[in-house]
């Protein structure tokens, strides 16, 4: 986030589209898959933002 910030650039710029497509354009079909059954399954929101998270730290 720190070179997020750096660069001027919003963190919303680059994860809105994650939770507008839960996902699906950026991750593998398979954790997409993974991710929406511990959401629907589990009723457990929290993954989405640790998964938004876990992909911030990636790129």
């Amino acid at each position: 986030a720190n070179h997020l910030d750096y660069l001027g650039v919003e963190v919303a710029w680059v994860t809105g589209p994650w939770f507008l497509s839960i996902f699906t354009n950026v991750l593998p079909w398979e954790s997409v898959l993974r991710v929406w059954d511990v959401l629907l399954f589990d009723g457990n929101r929290v993954m989405l933002f640790r998964t938004a998270l876990a992909l911030l730290e990636f790129y």
